[in-house]
């Protein structure tokens, strides 16, 4: 099941993900019923602040994955599902000063390689030639 916005679907689609659902995450009684119908025990949530912050409310935890967490500041603080089961978020060469308050305060905070799609299939190992001298 695949609730939420349209912002990861296509991180998590050919993955298990066969059923979409819009949920308006103000909603808090709707989206319980939704968890509880479709027997949710826990959610991966790919871009989605408002989706897993509002699963996290209902009790159902919440694995949060962000691509972009050097943008953060502290103006994004409020929309962060800081107390998400794991965030995960991805690795980068270098965290700007604006965003370390913000990381800090991430509960479970978990590094992750970077988050992309596999358009086609991995190449296998490449030939490797020697390096000679040049012909001239």
């Amino acid at each position: 099941m695949g609730p939420g916005s349209r912002l990861g679907r296509d991180v998590v689609r050919g993955h298990g993900v066969d059923d979409w659902y819009d949920v308006d995450t103000g909603d808090s009684e709707a989206l319980a019923a939704l968890v509880r119908r479709e027997h949710v025990d826990a959610a991966v949530c790919v871009l989605d602040r408002s989706f897993a912050t509002a699963l996290e409310a209902i009790g159902c935890p919440v694995v949060f994955v962000d691509s972009l967490p050097f943008l953060w500041t502290r103006d994004d603080t409020a929309s962060l599902p800081l107390r998400a089961s794991a965030s995960c978020a991805q690795l980068c060469l270098s965290l700007p000063a604006p965003a370390w308050p913000v990381m800090a305060q991430v509960d479970n905070l978990r590094w992750v390689e970077a988050v992309v799609l596999r358009l086609r299939p991995a190449r296998g190992p490449r030939s490797v030639r020697p390096v000679s001298a040049p012909p001239w």
